[in-house]
């Protein structure tokens, strides 16, 4: 493993749910919705969308990297109501283990087939987390 993955590793190790990152070349925070030993899902505020637009970018610890998923249409859809269930779906999908299939209390669009995804590497960049903001009660 390289310097700069285990670097990664260290980094993503111990993210808590709504804990605020910032990356390298960004002055915006993006908050954790799903983390795990592997991944992290973050999201934050899309410039020029309504309030709970989110876009999100995935924390690849393993490869040092970050960036979306490789779903084909633009990556994975996250509920402006529900974005730790959303961001907890595609941290299942990462592992290999999305299948709900049978559940009824989802939407459909989220419940019609089993997922796998990966993160993107044709559109991933390294990844350096600059600064970390514990999570406080009134940031969501």
């Amino acid at each position: 493993m390289s310097a700069a993955a285990v670097e990664a590793v260290l980094e993503v190790a111990g993210l808590q749910l709504h804990e605020q990152i910032r990356f390298a070349g960004d002055r915006r925070w993006w908050t954790v919705r799903a983390a795990d030993d592997a991944y992290a899902v973050v999201t934050r505020q899309a410039e020029f969308e309504p309030r709970g637009v989110v876009v999100y970018t995935i924390v690849d610890s393993g490869q040092g990297v970050r960036g979306p998923c490789n779903n084909l249409g633009g990556g994975w859809t996250f509920e402006p109501t529900d974005l730790e269930g959303s961001a907890e779906d595609l941290l299942h999908a990462l592992r290999g283990s999305f299948d709900h299939t049978n559940r009824a209390d989802l939407p459909e669009h989220r419940r019609s087939r089993i997922w796998r995804v990966e993160i993107s590497r044709r559109r991933s960049v390294p990844l350096v987390i600059t600064d970390r903001r514990p999570p406080a009660v009134h940031r969501a």
